[in-house]
């Protein structure tokens, strides 16, 4: 019992000291012709080794349209914060140009009172040009000039006597040596600005080696429209945040800082999550999920025919991809294996063909996107509400599933499982065991 309740603590202490972050960005494509491949990754961050960043979050700016945005942005940034302060992430309020307001304020003195610390030799780094053009200053609501309009951080982001203020590349370097920080969430304005520039921003902080990624959905930029490249606000905005993707760090989304990760133990009685195994011989669970197609399909559909049933951990990595597009290219040599055709005396039509559904915890708009992405001839599932891992079995700690392949018969029962994958081959591992199956 003893030894259960020490497992049982230590399992809920890792969990407690993570954070399980979908990392995103862009990496130039090899093969074919010049583009992007959007990348989607999952990553584990210590808080105890993690910053966040509050970037120029002002209670005023000369833009009215940049202080109009700042002010619906503030409420949601703080139950963000406050909810990765709850964790154990350290807090970093960085409101350039307002430190006499805070010379009284505690977390001001925090950061006076740690010692200095040399920082590395800035690593060197290509910094290729934005592709919005903001030198008349990026306001998008007609202003001639600009001047200093705030004195403080804007009052809706509150400050706790642990975090820190500072507009110091320097001092929140000494922060980070002090606290063994290795890893930087930045948020706040303005992207192709303040975000990117300052001297405790991203570039500084990817130069010095640190481990950073932006939170793209609580940043915003200056741009004006009637500036190249003549698009709007936010089409300007997402460019920004692309170029970062593309050359500086990945993004993240803040809902990765607020959604409780899934739990393996409950709470009351500290036991194991009871979650399905399916076993060779017993019927496959049946579901309901979102399909790439636009519509809700169900296993029970496909009754009568072959089913390979295919759970990767995330689309756009390259595991995931691999073994997506191996199935692709293999897809009528599959599909051909499972087809019957009736005997010259029936009067119905052939058993359909096998059918292969790709399976991910993804949102049904990644599906989408990573179908088409790779031109994939089969349809995927989201299982965003994890209720297909589970019932099959394969749901990780982390959120996603397992990477495991079900082979299910026209009964409707499962009749082979592949627990270990061999991403890049799959597709000659589903074909082998599909015809000793229909040979049997």
């Amino acid at each position: 019992m003893l030894e259960a309740l020490f497992f049982a603590t230590m399992a809920m202490s890792r969990l407690d000291d993570s954070l399980s972050l979908s990392i995103h960005y862009q990496v130039p494509r090899t093969i074919g012709r010049n583009g992007w491949l959007v990348v989607d990754k999952e990553i584990e961050w210590k808080t105890s080794e993690t910053a966040i960043i509050i970037v120029d979050m002002w209670n005023k700016h000369w833009s009215w349209g940049a202080t109009e945005r700042v002010d619906i942005m503030a409420p949601r940034m703080n139950k963000v914060v406050k909810t990765a302060r709850e964790k154990g992430v350290t807090i970093i309020h960085a409101p350039s140009d307002t430190m006499e307001f805070y010379k009284d304020h505690i977390a001001r003195k925090n950061v006076l009172a740690v010692p200095e610390t040399t920082p590395p030799e800035p690593k060197p780094h290509d910094d290729p040009p934005l592709p919005v053009d903001s030198s008349d200053g990026g306001s998008d609501t007609g202003e001639p000039n600009s001047y200093k309009a705030w004195d403080r951080q804007h009052p809706a982001i509150e400050i706790d006597d642990k975090d820190y203020i500072s507009d110091n590349g320097q001092e929140v370097y000494n922060i980070f040596a002090q606290k063994g920080i290795k890893n930087v969430i930045i948020m706040g304005v303005h992207t192709n600005m303040c975000v990117l520039g300052r001297s405790f921003a991203i570039k500084a902080m990817v130069r010095w080696g640190f481990n950073v990624v932006l939170v793209r959905d609580l940043t915003d930029a200056m741009y004006n429209p009637y500036k190249p490249p003549y698009v709007s606000h936010e089409e300007g905005t997402r460019l920004i945040i692309e170029y970062i993707e593309k050359f500086w760090c990945p993004t993240i989304l803040s809902s990765d800082l607020t959604t409780p990760k899934p739990n393996i133990l409950d709470s009351n009685n500290m036991e194991e999550t009871k979650m399905s195994n399916p076993e060779v011989g017993k019927p496959a669970p049946n579901f309901e999920a979102e399909s790439t197609s636009g519509k809700r399909v169900r296993l029970a559909d496909f009754k009568g025919s072959w089913v390979v049933l295919y759970f990767y951990p995330k689309a756009f990595t390259p595991g995931c991809t691999a073994e997506s597009c191996a199935l692709r290219d293999s897809f009528n040599q599959i599909t051909e294996i499972g087809v019957v055709l009736p005997s010259e005396d029936e009067e119905k039509e052939p058993m359909p063909e096998t059918i292969i559904l790709g399976v991910s915890t993804d949102t049904i708009e990644t599906q989408k996107k990573f179908k088409a992405e790779y031109n994939l001839p089969f349809d995927l599932l989201s299982d965003h509400e994890k209720e297909i891992s589970k019932a099959y079995g394969v749901l990780k700690i982390t959120g996603t599933a397992e990477r495991k392949t079900f082979i299910i018969n026209p009964d409707g029962n499962i009749v082979y499982i592949f627990d270990k994958v061999n991403a890049s081959k799959h597709d000659e591992e589903v074909k082998e065991v599909l015809s000793k199956l229909r040979l049997n």
